[in-house]
This record gives C-alpha cells, sequence and structure tokens, in this order.
C-alpha cells in the first residue's frame, strides 16, 4: 500500500500514514484536525459544564460574593459574576445574593 510522505495541516503522519490530530483537554473536548496544530497539544474546543475556555484550557468557573464565599463550577452562572455559594455569619441566602439578616 501507499505511504504518505506528508500530510495537510490538522494531520500528522503515523506509520505512513496521515492521522487527523487530536487535541488533549482536561475538563472538556479537545481541539481536531485544523484547529489542532499537533497531536497531544493541550487545546480544548469546548469546556464541561462549570468550567470555561482560558489560554485554551478548561478552567473552574469561580463567582464572586461580597457576604460569603463565591459559587463555583455549576453553580458559577458565568465566570467572576456576582453569585454567592454560602453566606458569613449573619447573613441569610436569597437567590444568588447574601443579604444581612434582619
Amino acid at each position: 500500500s501507499a505511504k504518505c510522505a506528508a500530510c495537510l495541516p490538522g494531520f500528522s503522519l503515523e506509520d505512513g500514514k496521515c492521522v487527523e490530530n487530536k487535541c488533549r483537554c482536561d475538563h472538556g473536548v479537545g481541539s481536531r484536525g485544523a484547529e489542532c496544530a499537533a497531536p497531544d497539544v493541550r487545546k480544548c474546543a469546548s469546556c464541561d459544564e462549570g468550567y470555561y475556555v482560558s489560554d485554551l484550557e478548561c478552567k473552574l468557573k469561580v463567582c464572586v460574593c461580597e457576604a460569603g464565599e463565591g459559587a463555583t463550577a455549576k453553580e458559577c452562572i458565568q465566570h467572576g459574576a456576582l453569585v454567592c455559594g454560602k453566606c458569613k455569619d449573619g447573613f441569610s441566602k436569597l437567590a444568588t445574593l447574601c443579604l444581612p439578616n434582619e
């Protein structure tokens, strides 16, 4: 059978055959083909729920909260948003915020 000498962008030579590049990605789906420069490179195409793409990797979403701890992962709608996960003593959670107890 014929062997390849070179491959199109998005493919790499493996045992004389052109194979589609598949990037690695923790907590998501790796890029493939032309979106992936070489096999085993870390580059995410999309992320699992609770994560967002930043610098080609999937990072945990972390929200902020003025009167407690910011929500993380699935509880955090968008990274950096104002969504409380846990409230400080003297505060109670109402929807996504921590409000002072009356």
